[in-house]
């Protein structure tokens, strides 16, 4: 059987440059509008240290910078001064607000586990050492401002020795905490953290400490608080994020 075969005719010149344009056009909206999203996120994601510029005599520069840093993560997400004096006290009684390190030799037992720690817990631990950070120590796998222990879920070693994500970290947890707000500042410290001392008295001795820091840090002055960490991008959540973020129990 002979089949009719019909060629297809090419369309107009014009008609294929007008096509062809009306491509480029799309595909150039597309992209300003992707650039323009992604500029949004980044600079809701960066971390604000506007309110941050007082200067406390009570504080070691290291020290300062690790209180300026926790208060402004509190208020890159929203918290108040009183989230933020949470954070510090509990950084003063964990570490001296110093972001701190670990070594990997604590011949410590721990109680949780009912056993000193592993040689892969160790090594774990160690790999902070290859960040910044402002001192070294061996208290089991605790690791930076906090002394957060990967082994018990905080996070891994690069996290927790990051005082950024490691402040990210501890008020996510706060926030988490029911009725945290209507609890005296060291129980919901205490709360968070599940220090050995239930009383949360380790945090209270640091809370009034702590209270004068962010209030001589967030006191209006001709300082500023320009640290590199302050111009980063990408934050784990953006301003405005519902807290605590969808998946973080996952």
């Amino acid at each position: 059987m002979i089949r009719d075969f019909h060629v297809k005719q090419p369309l107009p010149i014009r008609i294929q440059v007008l096509i062809a344009a009306t491509f480029v056009v799309a595909v150039a909206v597309i992209s300003s509008a992707s650039d323009s999203d992604q500029s949004s996120v980044n600079a809701a994601a960066r971390l604000d240290c506007s309110g941050v510029t007082g200067h406390s005599t009570d504080l070691q520069p290291a020290q300062e910078r690790n209180a300026k840093i926790i208060t402004a993560v509190a208020h890159t997400h929203g918290l108040a001064d009183d989230a933020a004096t949470i954070g510090v006290s509990v950084a003063l009684a964990e570490s001296v607000l110093l972001n701190t390190a670990n070594d990997g030799s604590s011949e410590l037992y721990d109680s949780l586990q009912g056993r000193e720690l592993s040689f892969g817990e160790r090594a774990a631990a160690r790999k902070s050492m290859s960040y910044p950070h402002d001192a070294v120590g061996n208290n089991l796998d605790s690791i930076g401002l906090f002394q957060q222990r990967p082994m018990t879920g905080w996070g891994t070693p690069e996290q927790l020795i990051d005082p950024v994500v490691a402040s990210e970290l501890f008020f996510d947890q706060l926030v988490k905490t029911p009725n945290w707000q209507e609890m005296t500042p060291w129980a919901a410290a205490q709360a968070v953290q599940d220090s050995p001392d239930s009383s949360g008295q380790l945090y209270q001795d640091t809370f009034a400490r702590a209270g004068a820091v962010v209030i001589a840090l967030t006191s209006a002055g001709s300082g500023s608080f320009d640290d590199p960490v302050c111009l980063q991008t990408g934050l784990r959540r953006t301003v405005g994020a519902v807290w605590p973020p969808p998946g973080l129990d996952d």
